[in-house]
């Protein structure tokens, strides 16, 4: 419970990097630096003797140090294969397989591939979405029914307090005075006690879970962006104060 919003940035974060990583590997597949002829020249000596026999490690470093002059020129790392298999999170021989048929031989392995992936994460989403509305739903509907059994019980011991007044005591009350304690201000307590509270949970959850992940995938720009977490604290801080003292108010 909570875990939803992070698990979609997360999601999002995959989609993004499989539309990035089909456009670096097709632009390489087009580019004229180095040309198809040299790329295919390389792929026929150095490459292909090693594919299917278990040196795929091998092949990775030959890839690797094949685009490392032209990394270097055009300052630009993201091109190399090894940074490109990390971000997509691919085993070994998957990335070679795809990138070797896609740059090296001008096939279409990659196109294939990137239509799984992107239809594979879109389909994590709708179902985490999904996953998520749900729990939502049933959080916030399961806690607006509690209160509403918390306030039938409080409106029972009311008017059994009631009842067991003096005579002395309805002398002094109107019959508008029972109404609107009974409407108002249960009222008011059934909706600090309703879906509130289930809100509350899933902010605080989802809270705890964003700054988790934050902190796994990238903590020193998560420690910059805590600086401000004060100063947010000290504003929400002052809200919640000016709220709580009309709602006081409203209790008078």
């Amino acid at each position: 419970m909570g875990s939803g919003f992070p698990v979609l940035v997360i999601l999002m974060g995959k989609v993004t990097d499989t539309f990035i990583e089909y456009q670096t590997i097709h632009y390489m597949a087009i580019s004229p630096i180095p040309s198809y002829e040299v790329r295919n020249a390389f792929y026929t000596s150095s490459i292909k003797p090693l594919l299917g026999k278990g040196n795929d490690s091998a092949v990775m470093e030959q890839m690797t140090d094949f685009y490392k002059p032209y990394s270097d020129a055009i300052n630009k790392t993201e091109i190399l294969p090894e940074n490109m298999r990390h971000r997509l999170g691919y085993s070994v021989p998957h990335f070679v397989q795809i990138f070797a048929d896609g740059v090296f031989q001008n096939g279409s392995l990659y196109v294939e591939n990137f239509k799984t992936d992107s239809g594979m994460w879109c389909l994590y989403m709708a179902l985490t979405t999904l996953g998520f509305v749900i729990c939502n739903y049933f959080t916030v509907t399961t806690f607006a029914q509690a209160a509403k059994n918390q306030v039938y019980q409080i409106k029972l011991l009311f008017f059994r307090s009631v009842i067991h007044q003096d005579i002395a005591y309805f002398d002094t009350k109107t019959s508008g005075d029972f109404a609107s304690k009974i409407t108002g201000d249960l009222d008011i307590i059934q909706e600090g006690i309703g879906d509130k509270v289930g809100l509350t949970i899933l902010s605080f959850a989802s809270v705890l879970y964003s700054i988790g992940v934050a902190f796994f995938y990238g903590w020193e720009l998560t420690l910059v962006c805590a600086s401000v977490m004060p100063v947010m604290g000290i504003a929400f801080m002052i809200i919640g104060k000016v709220k709580w003292e009309k709602e006081e108010k409203l209790l008078l």
